[in-house]
């Protein structure tokens, strides 16, 4: 990491760890995906094989298969077995003795069958479909470790930065703020008071306060699939309050990460990331010449915004308002108003968007880029026209790219299509 420069150290920090997160993000969405369907193959393959050995409809065994492995999905706690009826039934049915015997006198008669089926069981139990369960708790740890290792280097930052001592070597600089940074990182209690503690370094956390407790029950549950394989334990009962965990959270049962729950993690962990990183990145500044730091703002919001994350957006834009944007950044701050809007737009939020654009209205009148995002915003595309073309005679229409969400209403007209040739 480049420590000649603070503004350059901070862009590589949140750039290695926004990086890291994006492609964890993609693998879990894709590779989550994949393993739903080696799930459903795995079954579909054990149905034909027990329908050939049993002489029995594929399609029935397949519904059977599937009353014991009720979707995990959607699911925050591993279903209990016992309170399936049908199930219950079943188990019941396997300890009778008569089955026992008839199953041994189908066995000895059918001893070809008999060890086909018990290569299937065997196969089975070794790889069960369950590698969608598997990956999104795999996932949740990691998503938590790229948190961990950001915060590491926030406080190294800190302690690098702001004890900078021109009268000692930079390598015993390095490892005197390493060691101030582990020790203020330990002080933490849980990851609640890891964010807290930010307080001490002068970051204000308060555009975080509304997710601290939902965050706090992430990190309860990352803990427990670490440590006890996902059992609730005293623990997290203690520590996590009623509103925020699930409803069938008893100890003893196993908590599991379904599909909108990892979705929400990695929302609140890049909020998360977002705000400290970049208000730490600001305060911390000791000259108070961050070059990089309204850019990568910028970069960010408007790179949820082509990913469709518009609640993120919504967010990282509502949150940006703690920050004082300087003059010389204001469009900066202009362009964030405009893709919240565009994010609200495409959440159908049409109060939203005209809050915004009566905001836009107040400021620079001059500024072309504003005349054409409010035309837009407000539909009116014969004027957004004209606009655009006095940019292009300005020469300016290359500083805006034809691929910005604003313009999706007009992509489908010939003359926008051929106005950035």
């Amino acid at each position: 990491m480049d420590l000649s420069s603070y503004d350059q150290y901070f862009y590589q920090s949140w750039h290695a760890f926004y990086a890291s997160f994006g492609s964890l993000r993609l693998f879990s969405e894709q590779i989550g995906r994949v393993s739903a369907e080696i799930d459903y193959a795995t079954i579909q393959q054990a149905a034909r094989e027990l329908a050939e050995i049993l002489n029995d409809d594929p399609r029935q065994i397949e519904d059977e298969i599937q009353q014991f492995l009720s979707s995990t999905n959607d699911l925050n706690v591993y279903p209990d077995f016992r309170d399936n009826s049908q199930i219950h039934q079943t188990l019941m049915d396997l300890q009778d003795s008569a089955f026992k015997d008839h199953l041994l006198d189908w066995a000895k008669k059918n001893p070809r069958q008999w060890t086909r089926l018990a290569a299937i069981f065997q196969d089975y139990l070794a790889s069960p479909p369950a590698n969608s369960l598997w990956l999104r708790r795999s996932t949740l740890i990691v998503l938590l470790s790229l948190l961990d290792v950001l915060f590491r280097k926030l406080h190294f930052a800190y302690f690098y930065f702001q004890g900078l001592d021109r009268k000692i070597t930079k390598e015993l600089q390095e490892r005197e703020a390493q060691r101030h940074a582990n020790k203020f990182y330990r002080a933490g209690k849980g990851w609640r008071g890891r964010i807290e503690r930010f307080q001490e370094l002068s970051v204000d956390i308060s555009p975080l306060q509304d997710y601290l407790d939902e965050f706090a029950e992430i990190a309860h549950r990352r803990n427990l699939l670490v440590h006890t394989d996902g059992i609730i334990d005293d623990v997290y009962l203690k520590h996590v309050p009623p509103q925020h965990r699930p409803p069938e959270a008893q100890k003893g049962r196993m908590l599991l990460v379904p599909r909108s729950y990892l979705q929400r993690a990695f929302y609140l962990v890049l909020i998360i990331g977002f705000w400290l990183t970049h208000i730490a990145w600001k305060k911390w500044d000791p000259n108070k010449r961050v070059k990089r730091l309204y850019r990568s703002i910028d970069q960010v919001i408007y790179n949820e915004l082509r990913h469709r994350n518009y609640h993120l957006v919504v967010e990282f834009a509502h949150i940006t308002d703690f920050l004082k944007f300087p003059k010389k950044h204001k469009r900066i701050k202009y362009t964030i108003l405009i893709n919240q809007a565009i994010a609200f737009r495409e959440l159908g939020e049409t109060h939203e968007v005209k809050r915004l654009t009566a905001r836009l209205s107040k400021m620079k009148r001059d500024d072309l880029l504003i005349k054409i995002a409010l035309a837009i915003l407000k539909g009116d595309f014969a004027r957004a026209r004209h606009f655009l073309l006095q940019a292009k005679q300005k020469q300016i229409l290359h500083t805006i790219s034809p691929d910005w969400p604003l313009f999706a209403p007009l992509t489908h007209e010939p003359w926008f299509q051929h106005l950035f040739e």
